[in-house]
């Protein structure tokens, strides 16, 4: 079996001829987006030579509507963030560079953190405490980020990713 072969039969419950197996970790900073993204990414599927490679996504979320996250009425203001942001841009284009350099040779899984899990790395953790404060406030920029992250994952399809890791 090839590496396709195996991982689409492991993951519709057919037999393989081993288990398949990756691994990954997070690059440094000047590795998480764009040519060095992809650099990076390929130089350890070429050495490590795993079944399937999982793209990391260390860039930021942009916040849309709002400058900063200080109060819990804040999370009213967030709108979805679009698809040409920074963060966003810098991932797909890592992203197309590692599909295109890779071809039909192994499937790509790119990471997608959740809604609560964005939402706490971009505000440094706060999100827990303004949770408790005012969930329908919290809640609704958490929908923003969720119609973000949506849009998100199909890009990251169209870019070249056979699946998402959601995290």
């Amino acid at each position: 079996m090839d590496k396709i072969e195996r991982v689409r039969a492991a993951l519709s419950g057919q037999p393989v001829d081993r288990v398949p197996a990756s691994f990954w970790f997070h690059f440094p900073a000047d590795q998480r987006a764009g040519q060095a993204m992809a650099k990076a990414h390929l130089r350890y599927y070429r050495a490590a030579d795993p079944d399937f490679v999982k793209v990391m996504n260390d860039n930021d979320y942009a916040l849309t509507g709002v400058d900063a996250i200080r109060a819990s009425a804040d999370w009213r203001k967030l709108r979805p963030t679009p698809l040409l942001s920074r963060p966003f841009h810098d991932q797909l284009d890592g992203l197309r560079r590692i599909a295109d350099a890779i071809g039909d040779e192994v499937l790509l899984a790119t990471t997608i953190f959740g809604p609560y899990a964005t939402a706490s790395r971009t505000t440094g953790g706060i999100v827990a405490e303004h949770l408790k404060a005012d969930p329908e406030a919290v809640s609704a920029g958490l929908a923003a980020i969720a119609e973000s992250l949506a849009e998100f994952s199909r890009a990251c399809i169209e870019a070249g990713a056979a699946g998402i890791y959601f995290s």
